[in-house]
């Protein structure tokens, strides 16, 4: 998805030769994982201190949780625009010469962490109507659900209107039981095709991409 800023600030230059992941859910899910080891576990019911860990405090927007520092070491920008707990973009340099002056911007990925899971299909269902190359989804099962119902809730509240083939999908669910991540990747995005949501084996040891090497 590529949006046009209503006003036209000067060029950015970052100086630098930018390279996506060779695949985002890989690398996504590798850098949580890393980053998640050495965090201290809030109790289970403290869903701003979750909420914190995960996206960071109010008072520096939101940036400097987990997922802000992840977009960060990969020089993208986060953002909170487009009513989604973090947006991560970058400029679009080529564009900005094209279009004559106006800074255009590009979307990469979108993050959402839902401490509530009684409102799951939602916030799933918001998710998916806003185009970007990967959604990330954060979600706390309670000890009332099992990981399998999870997954399937999960699957089930993927709208099918709003997919596309190319649609990259990680999902992290981090039950009450035991507080340790689960890691699931969209397995396709094909709208004709049933959602299925396809856990990843072990995220801490797969990735090689430009940034974890």
């Amino acid at each position: 998805m590529v949006m046009a800023r209503t006003r036209k600030p000067a060029p950015i230059k970052t100086n630098i030769t930018w390279y996506p992941p060779k695949c985002w859910i890989t690398h996504i899910a590798h850098c949580f994982q890393k980053s998640f080891a050495h965090q201290k576990i809030p109790p289970w019911a403290n869903n701003a201190k979750w909420t914190d860990m995960m996206l960071g405090k109010k008072e520096t927007k939101r940036s400097d949780g987990i997922f802000g520092k992840i977009a960060k070491e990969m020089y993208l920008y986060v953002d909170h625009e487009f009513m989604r707990d973090q947006v991560w973009w970058m400029y679009d340099e080529e564009q900005y010469s094209v279009l004559g002056g106006e800074n255009i911007w590009r979307i990469y990925a979108v993050v959402e962490v839902e401490n509530n899971w009684s409102t799951i299909q939602t916030e799933i269902n918001q998710l998916f109507h806003l185009r970007a190359s990967l959604r990330i989804g954060v979600f706390y099962p309670p000890s009332s659900i099992t990981i399998e119902d999870a997954r399937d809730s999960v699957e089930r509240s993927i709208p099918k209107h709003s997919r596309q083939v190319d649609d990259e999908f990680l999902m992290i669910l981090i039950p009450e039981n035991d507080s340790m991540p689960r890691y699931f990747k969209l397995k396709s995005g094909d709208p004709i095709m049933d959602p299925i949501m396809e856990e990843l084996d072990n995220p801490v040891s797969i990735c090689d991409c430009y940034y974890c090497r």
